[in-house]
C-alpha cells in the first residue's frame, strides 16, 4: 500500500511539472511574439486610438502623411482626462472597443518611447540680432552762422533772421586787451582778454553756460585757413573773480543780462580776430544761432 501511494504521489508531482515546463514555455513564445509585434502594432493601436476619440467628419481622401505625435500625446492626456473624471473606461464614438485608464498610460508611455524626434540645428543668422543693434542718434542740425560787423565799445550787437529771432545780444565793454600773465596765471604765447555783457533775449533761462560756447577765431591773411582758441578756464574764472563779475556757471533768466571776462590763450600779440560765440549751457541746449563778432584792435597792458 505504501508502495501505491509513493507511485501516486510521484506520477502527480511529474504531471505538475511537466504543466509548469508547458507554462514557461508558452509564456516565453508568447512574450517574445509580442516583443517583435510591438512597434509594428503600435501604428495601428494609435490610429485605432485616434478613430475612437475623432468625431464623425466628413469623409476625406486618404492621405499617407504621418500623424503628428505631439497631438496624439494631447489627445490620450485629454483621454486620460475624461477617464479620471467618470471613473470608468473611454468609449469609443464608434460603439466599439473600450480603453481603460491603465492602457491609456501603457501607450503614452510606448508613443514617447517609440521615436523621439531628433533635435534640428538652430540656424544662425546672417544679420545682427536686435539686441546687437546700436540705435542712431539723429544728426544735430548745423547753427545759422550771422557775421556782423566790427563790434563798436559800450553798443549792443544782435542777429537775427527771416525765420528767427534773435537770441542773445553781446555788448563789448572795454577793448580788449593783451598780457602775458592774468592772476598768477602765464600764458604759453599772449593772453587776450574781453569783457562782455551779454543779455539773454529768449523767454526760458539758460542754465549758465559752457566754456565752449565762446572761442576766438583768428583769420590766417591770404589763405583760406582759420585758427580757432578755446577759452582758457583758469584765466577767465579769476579775472571775473578779481573784478566780481559773473561766472560762466551763472543762470541767465529772461531779459536779464551778465557780464564776463573771456580769456584767451593765442599766438600772436597782435591779430585780426573775431570772438564766436553760440551758447551751450550746462543740459547740453544750444542756441540755433552762431555769431561771428570781428573785436576791434587790442590794447597792449602791462606785465603784472
Amino acid at each position: 500500500m505504501k508502495k501505491m501511494n509513493h507511485r501516486r504521489f510521484f506520477s502527480f508531482l511529474s504531471i505538475i511539472l511537466v504543466i509548469i515546463i508547458i507554462f514557461c514555455g508558452f509564456s516565453s513564445c508568447l512574450a517574445a511574439t509580442v516583443s517583435q509585434q510591438t512597434e509594428t502594432d503600435l501604428k495601428s493601436t494609435i490610429a485605432a486610438l485616434v478613430k475612437s476619440f475623432s468625431p464623425t467628419a466628413t469623409p476625406q481622401a486618404p492621405t499617407n502623411e504621418s500623424i503628428d505625435q505631439d497631438a496624439l500625446i494631447l489627445m490620450l492626456l485629454q483621454a486620460l482626462k475624461d477617464s479620471d473624471s467618470k471613473g470608468e473606461p473611454v468609449q469609443n464614438s464608434q460603439g466599439g472597443s473600450s480603453f481603460t485608464t491603465e492602457q491609456l498610460q501603457q501607450l503614452m508611455i510606448m508613443l514617447n518611447m517609440y521615436k523621439q524626434p531628433e533635435p534640428q540645428p538652430i540656424p544662425v543668422a546672417d544679420s545682427p540680432s536686435e539686441s546687437s543693434i546700436i540705435p542712431t542718434v539723429p544728426a544735430e542740425p548745423e547753427p545759422v552762422d550771422c557775421i556782423m560787423d566790427q563790434a563798436r565799445i559800450d553798443q549792443p550787437n544782435t542777429c537775427s533772421t527771416e525765420d528767427l529771432d534773435p537770441e542773445f545780444s553781446i555788448k563789448i565793454v572795454w577793448r580788449p586787451r593783451i598780457a602775458t600773465h592774468i592772476s598768477g596765471v602765464a600764458a604759453k604765447g599772449y593772453f587776450v582778454w574781453v569783457r562782455i555783457e551779454l543779455t539773454n533775449l529768449t523767454n526760458e533761462p539758460w542754465d549758465g553756460l559752457r566754456a565752449s560756447s565762446f572761442s576766438l577765431l583768428e583769420d590766417i591773411s591770404d589763405t583760406d585757413a582759420s585758427v580757432f582758441f578755446p577759452i582758457h578756464e583758469k584765466a577767465t574764472s579769476k579775472m571775473s573773480k578779481s573784478y566780481e563779475t559773473n561766472q560762466l556757471r551763472d543762470v541767465i533768466p529772461p531779459g536779464q543780462s551778465v557780464e564776463y571776462f573771456l580769456v584767451f590763450d593765442v599766438s600772436k600779440e597782435a591779430a585780426s580776430q573775431s570772438l564766436i560765440f553760440r551758447a551751450v549751457d550746462r543740459s547740453g541746449r544750444k542756441s540755433l544761432m552762431r555769431l561771428k563778432l570781428p573785436l576791434p584792435y587790442y590794447i597792449p597792458v602791462p606785465v603784472q
